[in-house]
């Protein structure tokens, strides 16, 4: 069925109860997939000069669970009393809601630093509008891609800058995310 289509026919997951990176005797396609993962993912740590690793465990994570992960050991890396005052993460927005949701889910609180649009490049729209007037009414979406123009969201530096000077002793990190 569609499940079995949509999986390539690894319908069941890997490790086992207590230890993911076990071998699961019921998915052996699936185990080998992990096992080929984990070997890969170490041999691109060595080939990067990072020699001290033994084993290396590939899991599935998302922007959202990602980012998250990567927050708590931020946090955990911080000296304890300090790990309790830092609570904040500056978010440069865009709208996207995994960053949101990592932020959260590390326990974190999320305060956003609004973003501002670049008016000296101009707009996707607003250049589309000069082309079609340059070119009497005909354009090509890929002349106006093609000009490196478009309805950009840039970090509000001095808003930033001036919330990091008033108080910083709280922030955990500034966090900002680029639209994909």
């Amino acid at each position: 069925g569609v499940v079995r289509r949509r999986h390539a026919g690894l319908a069941h997951g890997v490790g086992r109860s207590g230890d993911i990176a076990a071998v699961q005797p019921k998915a052996a396609g699936s185990s080998l997939l992990a096992k080929l993962s984990n070997a890969l993912a170490l041999d691109a740590l060595k080939e990067a000069g990072l020699t001290e690793f033994a084993d290396a465990l590939v899991l599935p994570c998302a922007t959202g669970l990602s980012l998250s992960l990567s927050l708590l050991a931020l946090r955990q890396a911080l000296p304890p009393d300090e790990a309790k005052r830092r609570t904040k993460v500056l978010w440069c927005r865009i709208d996207q809601k995994s960053c949101f949701k990592g932020i959260l889910l590390a326990g974190l609180e999320a305060e956003v630093i609004q973003t501002t649009r670049d008016r000296a490049r101009g707009s996707a729209p607003d250049h589309a509008r000069a082309l079609r007037k340059k070119n009497k009414g005909a354009v090509a979406p890929i002349e106006v891609a093609a000009t490196g123009l478009g309805d950009e969201l840039l970090t509000d530096l001095p808003s930033l800058k001036a919330r990091l000077a008033d108080d910083a002793s709280t922030v955990l990190c500034v966090l900002t995310t680029t639209s994909c």
